[in-house]
């Protein structure tokens, strides 16, 4: 993985790109890469500040001839999402949405927010706790013995 960045600034907005591919590589051998999406944020002196994530990352898979892609900030409502997963060059699913609300394959729903079912966090006992768990802490353990 190599990235750069560039960035470009106005009066009262900014766009970060991060260049370059990130990648996963698989125990069986399969590498997918992906590229990065563009930064927007606007209104940094006046106005709301809003942060939008812009332009079309793509997914390489070349072992198993897979190509997708994802793109935002295309029509007017800027969190809407399209889409498509192609193998050999032929599309096989086409993905809309919106990524703060929903996301369809081929016109079927998988993911709804407001069907999501909520987790209350239970912490782990001290027991378990890996050491490098911020509970851990030298300054915080000093604190608990005060």
């Amino acid at each position: 993985m190599h990235t750069g960045y560039s960035a470009k600034a106005s009066w009262n907005s900014i766009k970060v790109n991060v260049i370059g591919s990130k990648y996963i590589t698989f125990k069986d051998g399969t590498k997918i890469t992906w590229n990065n999406m563009e930064d927007q944020i606007c209104n940094t002196l006046f106005g709301q500040m809003t942060r939008q994530v812009t332009g079309k990352q793509e997914y390489t898979d070349e072992a198993n001839g897979i190509t997708a892609f994802i793109e935002t900030g295309t029509k007017k409502v800027q969190d809407y999402i399209v889409g498509s997963i192609c193998q050999y060059g032929h599309e096989i699913y086409k993905v809309t949405g919106n990524y703060n609300g929903y996301i369809e394959f081929n016109g079927k729903r998988y993911w709804d927010i407001r069907e999501t079912r909520i987790y209350e966090i239970i912490p782990s006992s001290e027991k378990t706790l890996l050491p490098s768990d911020s509970r851990n802490r030298l300054d915080i353990l000093i604190l608990k013995t005060c």
